[in-house]
């Protein structure tokens, strides 16, 4: 229920600011969707001193999404494009990624200050060619957790589609690849230790920005009229700037979520 509260505080947050530099609404418009689902979602953790039953952190939530044809919103981001050409388009965003940790996580985190997610806000260009759509965003922290950067350059392409989109047993299979950047700020905050927070097994590290590259797929099916299913799985390599840290041991990750949602 507190996973809940926070995520929905901190998406209407984000969407607050977001609308605060945006001039339109987006209400009157015909083409937009509200829904309501249940997502779920897993990853490895990739801190030191997890055992093989407990590494693997899986949670579940509820949450509101939005589809507009400007303003969109779901439960890790919104974004509002004031651009698009049918070639680029351009969008301001705000992101909310579920990650950090609290000391009583794992054995080797005793002593550990908590690391807490992050509000971050910023923009994205976007444009479509013959081969797929390639998009490059870029954020800053307005939390003030890290008061880092980062930014994401993507590529993206449909790899099968059947039927209608948004029509009833529609399917489509896309695949993403692309690197995120993370400023010094970033990875010292999430993998770095201070100095007080070292011991006699666990020494001082101060995080540098890295490069992490990643590959996934994303699948998405109309069941029913009103009723989508949604599975995506991403592969994240970590770099020698992560994985250095003395509270780090593993060099990757596999994600995968699942969302049912009903739209109405």
């Amino acid at each position: 229920m507190n996973r809940f509260n926070n995520n929905a505080l901190v998406l209407a947050t984000t969407a607050i600011n977001l609308l605060i530099l945006t001039t339109s609404a987006q209400s009157a418009e015909q083409s937009s969707r509200f829904g309501i689902g249940l997502f779920a979602d897993s990853e490895r953790s990739i801190y030191d001193g997890h055992s093989g039953s407990d590494e693997l952190k899986m949670e579940g939530t509820i949450a509101f999404q939005y589809r507009g044809e400007k303003f969109n919103a779901d439960e890790k981001s919104a974004s509002y494009k004031f651009f698009d050409n049918q070639k680029y388009q351009i969008e301001v965003i705000g992101n909310h990624d579920d990650r950090g940790y609290q000391a009583s996580d794992s054995s080797k985190l005793t002593g550990m200050s908590e690391r807490k997610s992050s509000l971050d806000l910023g923009g994205r260009v976007s444009t479509t060619t013959r081969m797929g759509t390639v998009s490059f965003e870029a954020t800053t922290d307005v939390s003030g957790r890290h008061k880092g950067q980062e930014a994401d350059l993507k590529f993206s392409q449909g790899l099968f589609r059947q039927g209608p989109k948004a029509s009833p047993r529609s399917v489509s299979v896309d695949l993403e690849a692309g690197v995120k950047w993370q400023s010094d700020e970033v990875v010292d905050y999430y993998y770095g230790v201070k100095g007080n927070e070292a011991t006699t097994t666990r020494s001082a590290y101060a995080g540098k920005d890295a490069m992490t590259p990643y590959v996934g797929l994303t699948a998405r099916t109309n069941i029913m009229e009103h009723v989508t299913f949604d599975i995506g799985a991403v592969y994240k390599h970590y770099p020698d700037e992560i994985t250095n840290s003395p509270i780090v041991d593993k060099d990757h990750d596999v994600e995968f979520n699942a969302g049912l949602t009903y739209w109405f």
